[in-house]
C-alpha cells in the first residue's frame, strides 16, 4: 500500500508548524524550535509483502471463507484509506489557495499603504505650499475615508485569516486523528496477520488431516452419487424386465387361447371326420350285404 507524502502533519515537537509529511524530517532536524528528538512520525507503516492477506490460505486446498473475509478487509481498508487520503487534498489544495489569496491581498495592501503614504506626504507638501487649504482639506478628508475603508478591509481579512488558520488547526487535528486510526488499523491487522500466521504453523499438520478426510469423504460422497445411480438405472431395467414379462405372460396367454381354440377345432374336425368315416363304412357294409 503506498502512502500518500502530500498529507499534513503537524509537528511531533508540538511547535506549532504543520507541514507535509515529506518535508517532516527536515523541518524536524533543521527548522523546529523545539529541541527535543521526536518520538516518532504519524507515518502510516506499510503492509508486509511477506503477510499479505493473499498469503493466508491454507495449502493444499485454501479456505473460501478466509479468502472471501481477507480480501473483504483488505478492499475495505485500501477504499477508506483512500477516501481520507483524498479528503485531505482537497482540504490541503483549499488551504493553499487560501494562503496564496491573502498573500496576494496582503501584497497589494501594502502596495496600497504605500500609495496613500506618499499621497498623504503630497498633500503635507501641497498643504504647506499651496494657497488653497480648503482643497487641501477635501484632499486631506477624502484620503483619510480611503484610509478607513481600507483599514476595515484590513480587519475583515485579519478576522478571515483568524477563521482559516482556526479551520486549519481543526482540519489538521483531524488529519492527526484519522493517521492514527489508520497506525492502529495497520497495528490491528499485523495482529490479525501473525495470528493466523502462528496458528497456521501450530496446526499445520492437523490441517492437513482434516483436509485429507474433507478430500476422502468428497470422494465417498462421489462414490456414493455414482452408486445412486448405478442403483436407479438398476430400478429402471427391473421396471423395465417386469414389464416385458407382464406383456410375455399376456402374449403366452392369448397363445394357449388360441392353441385351445384351434386344438378343439381341430377335434371337432377329426371327431365329424371319424363320423362321416363310419357312415362310409356303413354303407359300404350295406352294399356289401346287398351285393352278396
Amino acid at each position: 500500500m503506498k502512502q500518500c507524502d502530500l498529507v499534513l502533519e503537524g509537528c511531533p515537537n508540538k511547535c506549532g508548524v504543520t507541514v507535509e509529511r515529506q518535508d517532516m524530517q527536515k523541518h524536524l532536524e533543521n527548522e523546529c524550535m523545539n529541541l527535543r528528538r521526536p518520538t516518532g512520525t504519524l507515518q502510516v507503516a506499510p503492509l508486509h509483502s511477506a503477510t499479505s492477506l493473499q498469503t493466508l490460505d491454507f495449502n493444499p486446498i485454501p479456505s473460501r471463507q478466509d479468502f472471501q473475509y481477507n480480501s473483504q478487509q483488505e478492499g475495505t481498508f485500501q477504499e477508506w484509506n483512500d477516501k481520507v487520503v483524498a479528503a485531505l487534498m482537497v482540504i490541503k489544495k483549499a488551504i493553499l489557495n487560501e494562503e496564496n489569496e491573502r498573500i496576494r491581498a496582503e501584497a497589494e495592501w501594502k502596495v496600497e499603504f504605500k500609495k496613500l503614504n506618499q499621497r498623504l506626504q503630497n498633500s503635507e507638501g501641497n498643504a504647506r505650499n499651496s494657497l488653497l487649504p480648503q482643497v487641501t482639506l477635501i484632499q486631506f478628508h477624502e484620503l483619510k475615508e480611503e484610509v478607513l475603508l481600507l483599514k476595515e478591509s484590513l480587519l475583515e481579512e485579519k478576522q478571515r485569516c483568524y477563521q482559516l488558520e482556526q479551520q486549519l488547526a481543526y482540519e489538521t487535528e483531524k488529519s492527526i486523528l484519522l493517521s492514527q486510526q489508520i497506525v492502529d488499523l495497520n497495528e490491528r491487522l499485523q495482529e490479525y496477520t501473525d495470528r493466523n500466521e502462528a496458528w497456521k504453523f501450530g496446526h499445520e499438520d492437523e490441517v492437513n488431516k482434516m483436509l485429507e478426510e474433507i478430500t476422502l469423504e468428497r470422494q465417498q460422497r462421489l462414490r456414493a452419487a455414482e452408486l445412486k445411480m448405478e442403483a436407479a438405472k438398476l430400478e429402471d431395467l427391473c421396471y423395465s424386465i417386469e414389464l416385458w414379462r407382464t406383456e410375455d405372460k399376456g402374449e403366452r396367454n392369448k397363445l394357449e387361447d388360441q392353441c385351445k381354440r384351434q386344438e378343439n377345432d381341430c377335434k371337432q374336425l377329426v371327431d365329424q371326420q371319424n363320423s362321416e368315416i363310419e357312415e362310409l363304412r356303413n354303407d359300404i357294409a350295406k352294399y356289401s350285404k346287398h351285393i352278396g
